[in-house]
């Protein structure tokens, strides 16, 4: 008798998903990672998924290096709540310390993931991460047009100034706090937050 050979399937998570995202859109990690809010194939939907509540685009930022940026389709009064987030919810994860945070984000590369995109904020005192990110590069305190402010659970980006149509948005990352073990993980792999990013830029 000859039997067939047998095939086993590994199903242990891989390093690189793809999954299927907002719109039958696929995700994959842009960082040979875990699959991350960075990875979103929608990031400027309007709507409770992401919270945003103005139009905006994705595009080259005008800083040169910084990468992409986030910019206004319309324009807006100073005082325009961009953006609104629950705590803890699917569009704004928090992680309060070094083994939640890896569990969710296991592999190497994702620390790379983090420092570009997690950050501080002193009110609430855990490593927040937003999805779909918001995208928005440094601005020191005369270039910055927004600020964001947590209060109740409730996360709020508003415009701290007029912004015109087709601007890009900024916002001072000097203003998260330092939280140790966040800042000792990345260290611990030559990599710094968003945080100290902000401070050597000026």
């Amino acid at each position: 008798l000859k039997f067939a050979s047998l095939v086993v399937f590994d199903m242990r998570p891989t390093w690189r998903r793809l999954r299927r995202g907002t719109r039958g859109m696929a995700w994959t990690s842009r960082y040979n990672g875990t699959v991350a809010p960075c990875d979103d194939p929608d990031p400027c939907e309007v709507g409770p998924r992401t919270g945003w509540r103005v139009p905006t685009r994705v595009a080259p930022s005008l800083i040169p290096g910084a990468g992409l940026g986030r910019f206004l389709v319309d324009p807006v009064p100073a005082g325009t709540v961009l953006r609104q987030q629950t705590l803890g919810s699917e569009n704004l994860l928090v992680f309060y310390c070094e083994e939640d945070l890896l569990k969710r984000f296991p592999h190497p590369n994702d620390l790379k993931m983090l420092a570009d995109f997690a950050f501080t904020p002193a009110e609430v005192g855990a490593v927040l991460l937003d999805a779909p990110p918001t995208m928005v590069n440094h601005g020191s305190a005369s270039m910055a047009n927004t600020q964001y402010s947590i209060s109740d659970s409730k996360k709020l980006v508003v415009a701290t100034a007029d912004v015109a149509a087709g601007a890009e948005l900024y916002q001072d990352y000097r203003d998260q706090v330092v939280l140790p073990w966040f800042e000792a993980l990345l260290q611990r792999h030559g990599l710094r937050t968003v945080q100290q990013l902000g401070h050597e830029i000026g």
